[in-house]
């Protein structure tokens, strides 16, 4: 089992996503110490997803839930104000 310190997996996270999608499993240690271990999903990770699927859809179900809809966020158009913006309070601050 490959060891990784938090701030390398922090900086690197993409490499070490693939070598965990490639199968192996890594020991994530801080200051040295082991906290946590990183492993691919698996057949019981699998059950765990379709098992939270399944409660998100009963609550849903229920009203007790929203589920979001469609993909990404809505575009937005930007407010208008009369007021100064943050960058004439910055050159007025210059003078």
């Amino acid at each position: 089992m490959q060891q990784v310190g938090s701030r390398e997996l922090k900086n690197r996270l993409g490499y070490y996503l693939q070598i965990v999608r490639n199968g192996a499993r890594l020991l994530i240690t801080d200051r040295g110490r082991p906290v946590a271990e990183l492993s691919p999903i698996g057949e019981q990770g699998e059950v765990r997803v379709a098992a939270v699927d399944a409660l998100l859809s009963e609550l849903a179900q229920t009203g007790e839930a929203t589920l979001p809809r469609g993909k990404g966020f809505k575009a937005v158009r930007a407010l208008r104000r009369r007021a100064l913006t943050l960058s004439d309070v910055v050159l007025e601050d210059r003078r």
